[in-house]
């Protein structure tokens, strides 16, 4: 009787562990689903990124994340970095969250969860409203006349180029697909 004894308690020790076990991993798929859909859900916001990043880079600077974003059609998250490469991408097609070595892949959900604490990166138009304020900045990297006309004519060249349009569609991928 003592072993059985030694067993319900043991027994009802860990049931309630189990369960909320159970029920943490429950929330953490729905909050990475939240995340996804968060992202998914500014689909139209997303695909006005690229065009901006475009007009917005080489006034003050240059930036990779606007490189990024007119070259290949991906937004890059900051706090989504592991070990100084990116681990999520925004694709600005879809406003899907993806894989940065494969594109055709959604994001793990390792890499989505810690998102969840900087939605401020995933909110398309506070992106959109800070790229529009930085194409508003007057052209101070290239100092001379000549050299503002010739990034003008570097932007648009990109532009053809890209055959990029104010609402970004993805025609063609970065990477290999699985």
């Amino acid at each position: 009787m003592g072993t059985d004894t030694a067993k319900n308690d043991k027994s009802s020790r860990t049931q309630p562990a189990n369960l909320a076990q159970l029920k943490l991993a429950q929330l953490r798929e729905e909050l990475v689903e939240s995340v996804r859909e968060y992202t998914r859900s500014q689909k139209d916001l997303w695909a006005r990124i690229p065009y901006l990043a475009l007009k917005a880079d080489g006034r003050t600077g240059y930036s990779d994340a606007y490189l990024r974003a007119y070259e290949t059609g991906y937004w890059a998250i900051e706090s989504g970095r592991i070990n100084g490469y990116y681990g999520v991408l925004v694709d600005c097609a879809t406003g899907e969250l993806i894989n940065p070595g494969n594109t055709g892949n959604p994001a793990s959900d390792d890499t989505v969860l810690p998102l969840a604490s900087h939605l401020n990166e995933l909110d398309a138009a506070e992106i959109i409203a800070e790229l529009r304020r930085e194409g508003k900045k007057p052209v101070l990297i290239h100092s001379s006349p000549e050299k503002q006309k010739e990034w003008r004519r570097e932007m648009k060249n990109t532009i053809k180029r890209l055959n990029l349009k104010p609402v970004y569609v993805r025609e063609r991928r970065l990477f290999a697909q699985a």
